[in-house]
């Protein structure tokens, strides 16, 4: 459902509406602007108090200037915001209670939740009289409406965390599946098995200190400041020439690991506080919805309040996305694991969740970048 951005009514009045005050008060929609929240709550438009008022307006000739609860600089941020609603204001109670993300998207709402009413704000707006009401600017309009939702800043933070909670589980899983897809790789990977397997023979055909230490993965990071004794350039060079002459359709290998740069700017402990995160915000959705519980009894009549139904579902599916990536994660440790036995590395020293995978595959994307370009020339 496409919902139309709102648009103030015209208080703009006729000569002879002007005149006749009656008119004007008794016709709301045409010549007057009838506030948010009349509906809801104790003011009506048809009141005395609302005729009297559009009575002495239009005697007096002067439209009344319109007044605030929030300070300037708040009420200028929010009128900002409010920009972007989908709905009339009127109806943003009747949204919040129904949970509906069309008509207060999530990024909306995030922006919101710095400029929500204080305790001294909120007690103003429930303690505001019918006339005021009617002279609100637009900013404190809006905030009027969600001052008389019960729970309203429970309920913006239950659509905000859904939302963030749905992205952060895409970015963490995405990594796991990259993660497992970029050890495969490396484990497959004809090209690079000869490359290494190319330097090892390379190492021992240079002999001195070289050919005698063992083989550690970091070296890679290194060849190119390893000088030759008896030799001219470095061992990147010596590697390169050796491998353009003896297995020339090795000289590009990231072909055959398309993953492993991607994985490599991913930090493990980053993963872990998302991990972690995701956890809390589950909590965090169960506690809204047992401070919610008891509140439905005091709702407007008529109104739908989706709150319980919505946050115990968000929870149930929450709960089992989790458990899907805990499982993914242990598929992905078990995986790196592997990776680094076949790459001479102890697993033990890996460090981290997933074993400080982005330090290996940070190693590996750097070498691959510094061999293609010294093999292209």
């Amino acid at each position: 459902m496409t919902y139309p951005r709102y648009q103030r009514p015209s208080m703009i009045l006729s000569h002879d509406e002007a005149l006749r005050g009656e008119k004007f008060a008794k016709t709301p929609g045409r010549g007057q602007y009838v506030p948010s929240g009349v509906d809801w709550h104790h003011a009506s438009s048809s009141s005395p108090e609302r005729k009297e008022q559009g009575g002495n307006r239009a005697r007096n000739g002067k439209k009344s200037p319109p007044i605030g609860v929030l300070k300037p600089k708040k009420a200028y941020n929010v009128s900002i915001i409010i920009g972007n609603l989908r709905i009339p204001i009127s109806e943003v109670g009747q949204a919040l209670y129904r949970m509906d993300e069309k008509a207060l998207e999530p990024d909306f709402l995030r922006r919101l939740m710095a400029y929500l009413p204080d305790n001294t704000e909120l007690d103003e707006y429930l303690n505001m009289s019918s006339r005021d009401v009617g002279r609100l600017n637009q900013a404190d309009q809006f905030v009027y409406e969600l001052a008389h939702v019960q729970g309203y800043e429970s309920r913006i933070k239950a659509i905000v965390l859904k939302a963030s909670f749905g992205e952060k589980v895409y970015r963490v899983r995405e990594h796991l599946i990259n993660l497992k897809k970029a050890c495969a790789e490396v484990k497959r990977s004809s090209k690079l098995a000869k490359v290494l397997e190319t330097l090892l023979s390379v190492r021992s055909q240079v002999g001195g200190q070289q050919a005698s230490r063992p083989f550690r993965l970091e070296l890679l990071s290194r060849l190119h400041m390893v000088r030759l004794e008896g030799r001219a350039g470095n061992l990147l060079q010596l590697l390169v020439q050796a491998v353009q002459a003896g297995c020339p359709d090795c000289c590009i290998i990231s072909d055959e690991l398309p993953t492993v740069t991607r994985v490599s700017k991913v930090s493990s402990a980053d993963l872990q506080e998302e991990l972690t995160e995701l956890r809390r915000m589950l909590q965090e959705a169960s506690t809204l919805l047992a401070s919610m519980s008891g509140l439905n009894d005091g709702r407007p009549a008529g109104v739908i309040d989706n709150f319980p139904d919505i946050v115990g579902h968000f929870i149930s599916e929450a709960s089992d996305s989790l458990q899907v990536l805990f499982s993914l994660q242990a598929a992905a440790l078990d995986e790196f694991h592997s990776l680094l036995v076949y790459l001479g590395e102890d697993p033990k020293q890996g460090g981290g969740v997933v074993g400080g995978s982005e330090q290996i595959f940070s190693i590996l994307a750097e070498f691959l970048l510094k061999f293609e370009r010294l093999a292209k020339g």
